[in-house]
């Protein structure tokens, strides 16, 4: 299931976090304001231009890709 936010999604992984993409439902990379590292954490500042909708959140963690999908509530 999706979960849903607002401006922000925070993210937590029990490696280093190396890569995250916002990507719309066709496969477009979404523009993102700012994404913020500390090893295995990250925060992932929505910008205020990305309508709402479904999206799907690329998360790179230790060389492997995974995906979740979100709904950006506006």
């Amino acid at each position: 299931f999706p979960f849903s936010v607002h401006n922000v999604l925070f993210f937590t992984a029990s490696s280093v976090l190396s890569l995250i993409r916002l990507y719309s439902v066709d496969g477009l990379e979404v523009p993102v304001e700012k994404i913020s590292f500390t090893n295995t954490q990250a925060i992932l500042h929505i910008s205020a231009a990305t309508t709402g909708g479904f999206y799907l959140v690329a998360i790179e963690v230790d060389g492997r890709v995974y995906f979740e999908k979100v709904v950006i509530e506006r």
